[in-house]
């Protein structure tokens, strides 16, 4: 009895002792959440270093070369960090810069350039490219403007860039799809920056708001494939309540889903919709005029228009969701490094819906800042080895920074948001129609032109095509023509 009482008592022991290991171990993330505060480069947030694949460059010595990098106040900490400071997503950029700097035996530098405050205006870098100075190796700007300006003849065909290996993992192949037409391709957005993962566009989910009114996150649906529109429709058009008690629905009450003016940007890519599509000749076509396009109009405009439960509002002022107002909102996936770490939002993601269920794959959009190289480069080769060994860097470095540290470890609260996350990074896409949509008479903004463009928000797509094709086909004529002018330069 004695010995059976000893061996009870040991097994306590044991149990109680592997408890407290487990809970002072532990991450937490079931029970807690962390607000506020930076991304401490601690021993335990240390990022697991990403598959090492040689970027097969040179091993040589640049002189000590100055590596002219031009960017802007608003973005150029997402390409450029100064110091080391302690700060997770900083310091990985810095090392990255430093591991270039001396394997190269070169010094990378940053020209905050003065004007538009996100490089929306290059005005200035067009003159000083088209003066033939050479004042610059890489330009880090807005990603209409650049795409726009990439059409002037002013930059290199990055397929004519040395060392460039756009089959390494540090290029996003969707994105480099995308952005080439008949093999040129001006503008770029790989690993030198966390854009590419920090402005995918996805669904924020309140899972409070969620569990008050008896709703079941759609996991299963989304890894089935079968999470659509209609979905989030069904899982929205009940959550309302009026907070104020003023018998009006205002932004002061509690809503199923918030959708703002800009939230229209990379609304088309998750819904299969392409403004542009390529043929078996990779030659670009309008592609809006058919059946798809008016379904996607019609259960868009039943989701922002025909639900109680939608917040719509054509500014930008307000934040419902980080108030803890919203159950869902569409934003940059970001928003969980950079703002809703400071609040007490109990949050999931999940990708932006299809269309329907039989589209073969969901798609996340982004958008990026983007770099390209001025033709007045003086050695295209040392200016490839840099970008590709920086590119290399950012995927080794920074990204796991950003990816495994700041959202997987610290800011999403549950397994299945860190499933989510993974799904949403492999779908993600840089469309071409944004990227050349502008100045061009592109189509990417029909459906926010017929939801606020009038008066009342339309469906008649027939008219808005009617009004615009001859408008769209000369633009997308105007884009091809500008590409073909520019074969083997």
């Amino acid at each position: 009895m004695k010995n059976k009482k000893t061996m009870i008592f040991a097994a306590l022991l044991i149990f109680l002792f592997s408890t407290l290991v487990l809970w002072s171990c532990g991450d937490g993330k079931a029970n807690t959440k962390e607000t506020g505060g930076p991304l401490e480069n601690t021993a335990e947030t240390e990022p697991e270093k990403a598959e090492e694949i040689s970027d097969g460059l040179p091993e040589t010595d640049l002189g000590g070369y100055n590596f002219r990098i031009i960017s802007y106040e608003k973005i150029y900490d997402r390409v450029f960090a100064e110091d080391d400071i302690g700060e997770v997503i900083n310091d990985a950029q810095y090392r990255a810069r430093l591991s270039v700097e001396d394997r190269f035996n070169v010094k990378i530098s940053l020209n905050v350039a003065g004007g538009s405050g996100d490089g929306s205006d290059l005005s200035a870098v067009k003159k000083s490219i088209l003066t033939g100075d050479d004042a610059f190796d890489l330009i880090h700007a807005h990603d209409i403007t650049s795409c726009t300006n990439s059409l002037e003849n002013i930059f290199l065909n990055l397929y004519n860039v040395p060392y460039l290996d756009f089959s390494k993992p540090w290029w996003p192949q969707n994105s480099v799809d995308s952005l080439t037409v008949l093999g040129q391709m001006y503008v770029f957005s790989n690993a030198m920056t966390t854009d590419s993962i920090g402005n995918i566009r996805v669904l924020f989910i309140n899972k409070d708001i969620a569990q008050n009114y008896g709703l079941t996150m759609p996991y299963k649906e989304v890894f089935s494939g079968n999470w659509t529109l209609d979905g989030l429709i069904n899982m929205t058009k009940e959550v309302y309540s009026d907070l104020n008690g003023n018998g009006e629905t205002d932004e002061d009450d509690l809503f199923g889903f918030e959708y703002r003016d800009q939230y229209f940007i990379c609304t088309l890519e998750p819904l299969g919709i392409a403004p542009y599509k390529r043929d078996a000749e990779e030659i670009i076509k309008l592609n809006l005029n058919d059946e798809r396009t008016l379904l996607a109009i019609d259960k868009m405009y039943s989701l922002l228009f025909g639900l109680k439960s939608t917040f719509f509002k054509t500014d930008n002022e307000g934040e419902l969701f980080m108030d803890g107002r919203a159950l869902a909102t569409c934003r940059v996936l970001g928003l969980a490094v950079d703002e809703l770490r400071f609040t007490d939002v109990n949050y999931a993601i999940l990708p932006m819906p299809k269309l329907e269920a039989s589209q073969k794959n969901y798609t996340s959009g982004y958008t990026s800042y983007l770099f390209s190289v001025p033709n007045t480069t003086q050695n295209p080769e040392r200016t490839g080895i840099i970008i590709e060994a920086l590119s290399a860097e950012g995927h080794k470095r920074v990204l796991p920074a950003y990816y495994e540290i700041a959202l997987k470890n610290k800011y999403l609260q549950d397994e299945e948001s860190i499933q989510m996350l993974d799904l949403i990074n492999e779908s993600k896409m840089l469309d071409f129609a944004w990227c050349y949509n502008v100045n061009y008479a592109g189509p990417y903004w029909f459906m926010r032109d017929l939801f606020i463009g009038g008066k009342t928000p339309s469906t008649d797509f027939a008219s808005w095509y009617d009004k615009n094709e001859k408008k769209l086909l000369s633009g997308l004529g105007t884009i091809i023509q500008k590409f073909e002018s520019m074969q083997g330069e």
